[in-house]
Parts: C-alpha cells; sequence; structure tokens
C-alpha cells in the first residue's frame, strides 16, 4: 500500500508541476494579448497599386521579438 501511495504522490506533483507552467503560459499570452490591443498598424499605399505596406514598422518588430522571446 505505502508503494502505491508513493507512485501516486509523484504522479500527482508532476502533473502540478506541468499545470504550473501551462498556467504561466496562459497569463503571459494573455498580458502580450492586452498590450498588443492599443497597438496601431498605420498602412500606406504602395506606389501605384492595389497594396499596402506598414508604416514605421521598427516598434512593431521590436515588440514581436521581445514577445518571441518570452516566449
Amino acid at each position: 500500500m505505502e508503494g502505491n501511495i508513493m507512485l501516486v504522490k509523484e504522479q500527482i506533483r508532476e502533473i502540478s508541476e506541468i499545470a504550473t507552467k501551462e498556467r504561466t503560459f496562459e497569463k503571459q499570452i494573455q498580458l502580450m494579448k492586452n498590450q498588443w490591443k492599443p497597438i496601431k498598424l498605420d498602412l500606406i499605399p504602395y506606389k501605384e497599386t492595389e497594396t499596402y505596406t506598414l508604416k514605421n514598422v521598427d516598434p512593431i518588430t521590436d515588440k514581436l521579438d521581445e514577445d518571441i522571446a518570452k516566449i
């Protein structure tokens, strides 16, 4: 009986660690989503086409790099 309890105890510990890491990751993702909400993507026409490009992409790429590093 004692051996079975120790097996379950170890499984519970492992599950708890995984769940804690998942929750931390979910919180980080939600924080990133909230930080991206106010960011405006300014589009400008590209030459004489019906295509647009992003204006002033440096802050956007900096934020992307930061978030990728966090993940």
